[in-house]
């Protein structure tokens, strides 16, 4: 992986040199408010429920039981000691995980909750270190410059890592996987990037998905088809359990996603009271629009004018190795188009690792107010912003008048989707600033290429 760093000639270094001492301060700061609001947080009473609710499916999983019955998961939760306030005061509208995330929660189903609880904790905290190195690598910062100083600061006070820790939800994970896959495919190794992928996959589609597409759409196969593969394999030996239990999993999944997308927690509409942690546009479309359908039509039409219009772009600039921007731009489209928490931001820190590299290098690729721009964009998820906000109505402490106006219902309250999508349009003319190159639609150094390369080098 050093190789990337070698490669980097615009890597960022020292560019707020007189700044260190403060900088080194800011570092411990967001330490102390990582263990607080992360693994210390987590570990109080009625935290981590997200987790208890996928260990105890697990559970259910390989006992031969229904995963996403409610009903049969409160003995579970006494059993392994989660409590038995869930599931059914939640009901099983939240049960929607996929089998394959089963499968690979096996080691956390064979303890009760309180120890499955720590190695959970132990796993994020790890995915956190996996995140920034992986990132770091990626930028092709050292270890004790000012980037890696304050890509290690936010990445430890991001909120929707913190938010994650406090569910128990598995957001970190996946991207520690994604980040990690991403370096090892950069670095010549693209068999164990596939793997990656697909374990990205296998614990959350609708993120990991993203990134298998984007490697076949590369036309990088080992990379693609090995995360294929796993993913796969995982979905057939997951549904072939479910088969041999004789279990009516697929009628119960079907019930829990039609009750959570109306009324429940996914749904976008004012039906749902807590819909201000949701990340995707149809969110702020429905305080304008009550048809459904319009909705996600209009959410299709946006995600593909900024896709196309950045598609445009790329095929006629040069790109960097690593891909950053491009990697960086697939976050917050995917973001935008589906079913998604504010937990699943923590997706922004890619954009946030491009931003700073090129905000920070001597000479940056872009014009360097681009970045700064996107760096601004990806300041709102410092905070949970959207949960202050939401407290702030609650108390009053906004106006009624202007709360329930509807200029405030589709602008303020939504706004960390809107700078989600500011965040495409600075990314897209970040691109746009740099050096102009012979048009090809699939630009890319083969794989064995790259290994040939390096050996070399």
């Amino acid at each position: 992986m050093d190789q990337i760093a070698r490669d980097e000639s615009s890597a960022p270094r020292g560019a707020i040199g007189p700044f260190r001492g403060l900088l080194w301060l800011l570092v411990l700061l967001a330490i102390g408010l990582f263990l607080w609001r992360g693994p210390v947080r987590a570990m109080g009473p009625g935290m981590s429920a997200d987790f208890a609710l996928v260990q105890g499916a697990a559970v259910a999983f390989w006992a031969g039981e229904n995963p996403y019955d409610a009903a049969v998961l409160d003995e579970i939760f006494r059993q392994t000691g989660a409590g038995e306030r869930f599931p059914q005061w939640r009901g099983s509208r939240d049960l929607l995980y996929p089998p394959t995330t089963f499968l690979l929660y096996a080691p956390f189903g064979v303890v009760d909750f309180p120890a499955g609880r720590i190695a959970w904790l132990l796993l994020n905290c790890l995915s956190v270190g996996v995140v920034f190195e992986s990132l770091r690598r990626l930028i092709g910062a050292p270890l004790r410059s000012d980037a890696s100083l304050l890509l290690g600061a936010v990445t430890l006070a991001w909120a929707p890592a913190l938010t994650t820790f406090a569910y128990g939800q598995t957001p970190l994970p996946v991207l520690a996987c994604v980040c990690a896959g991403h370096a090892l495919r950069s670095a010549g190794r693209p068999k164990t990037a596939g793997v990656l992928f697909g374990i990205a996959a296998a614990l959350k589609p609708q993120i990991g998905l993203v990134f298998i597409a984007y490697e076949a759409f590369r036309r990088r196969w080992w990379t693609s088809g090995v995360a294929l593969a796993l993913l796969l394999a995982l979905i057939a030996a997951a549904t072939v359990r479910l088969h041999v239990a004789e279990v009516d999993w697929l009628t119960s999944l079907r019930g829990n996603v039609e009750a959570f997308t109306n009324g429940g927690a996914g749904d976008p509409t004012p039906a749902n009271p807590i819909r201000h942690q949701l990340l995707n546009l149809h969110y702020p479309l429905h305080e304008l629009i009550e048809s459904r359908a319009a909705v996600q039509a209009g959410v299709l039409a946006i995600v593909t004018a900024l896709s196309l219009w950045y598609f445009v772009v790329w095929v006629r600039r040069r790109e960097e190795r690593t891909e950053l921007l491009t990697l960086a731009m697939a976050c917050p489209l995917s973001l935008l188009l589906v079913y998604h928490r504010t937990y699943d931001a923590v997706l922004v820190l890619i954009p946030v690792a491009w931003g700073l590299r090129e905000a920070l290098a001597p000479v940056p690729r872009v014009n360097r107010r681009y970045a700064i721009a996107a760096l601004v964009c990806c300041a709102v998820f410092l905070l949970p912003s959207g949960a202050i906000l939401h407290y702030a109505e609650s108390r009053q402490w906004v106006p009624p008048a202007l709360a329930e106006s509807t200029a405030y219902a589709f602008i303020v309250r939504p706004h960390v989707t809107w700078a989600l999508v500011g965040l495409c349009v600075a990314l897209t003319l970040a691109l746009s600033s740099t050096r102009r190159a012979t048009p090809a639609v699939f630009r890319r150094e083969p794989e064995s290429a790259e290994r040939l390369t390096r050996e070399r080098g």
